[in-house]
């Protein structure tokens, strides 16, 4: 992104195109295939193409000169998707490590054989999902209002559209660990380092939701930061004029 907005400057008729592209590719392809796996690690591993594609819409709305927001979204969405994505994946490597399988339907009844493991899929799924009060939400929020304040209707709409389709599997995925009863009753021990940093992203996901403000911030840092850059390159161009 650095690269696009300082060393490429204000030629964006050169570069957007090609964004709007990857971004529609990314989330309808990551999407769609996420939707037919029954593998939770594949299927997270999808996500998060879909999940890129919704960073490119900021993006391709950063051409606009003052689009300040467009970092921002980026910068801080980056920071919650981490620990949205770190814990999904250490809720699939703990599923698979005690049953032996990578399937979404290991999960079954994981309410009543590891209430936490249920927690952080719940969680991190509907983060994932777009719903709130979850980190991912407000995220999203902030990507598609930076793609709208870019001129980027097209790619917002879409990206809005497919949201809605994503919460299928997502919430297929927490239908089989909060409703469906599960195989065996045995409890699944989850390591205390585990369960902690399980913790550490249950908390972060829903704090950055209910109060975004610092992260926000974070992210309007770099934008300046990123701004700063771009005056500074403008002004070497123009030979110091």
């Amino acid at each position: 992104l650095r690269f696009l907005l300082v060393a490429i400057g204000v030629a964006g008729d050169r570069w957007v195109p090609v964004v709007v592209i990857l971004a529609l590719a990314s989330m309808i392809a990551g999407n769609l295939m996420a939707i037919s796996q029954r593998n939770l690690k594949r299927m997270l591993a999808y996500s998060g193409i879909a999940q890129a594609g919704y960073m490119l819409v900021a993006v391709a709305g950063a051409w606009l000169p003052g689009n300040r927001l467009a970092v921002a979204s980026i910068v801080m969405y980056a920071f919650l998707y981490a620990f949205t994505n770190v814990g999904g994946f250490l809720l699939a490597h703990a599923v698979g490590e005690a049953t032996g399988s990578d399937q979404i339907v290991a999960l079954r009844g994981l309410h009543r054989r590891a209430p936490l493991l249920a927690l952080t899929a719940l969680v991190v799924l509907f983060s994932l999902g777009g719903i709130p009060p979850l980190a991912g939400f407000v995220g999203k929020l902030y990507l598609f209002a930076a793609g709208w304040d870019g001129g980027q209707v097209l790619l917002v709409a879409v990206g809005a559209a497919i949201s809605v389709v994503a919460l299928y599997y997502y919430l297929r995925v927490a239908l089989e660990a909060y409703i469906r009863d599960p195989d065996e009753d045995t409890p699944i021990r989850v390591p205390a380092p585990l369960a902690v940093a399980l913790a550490v992203c249950v908390i972060a996901t829903v704090s950055i939701g209910v109060y975004p403000r610092p992260w926000v911030a974070l992210g309007e840092r770099a934008a300046q930061a990123v701004e700063t850059l771009s005056n500074a390159r403008t002004h070497l161009v123009s030979g110091g004029r």
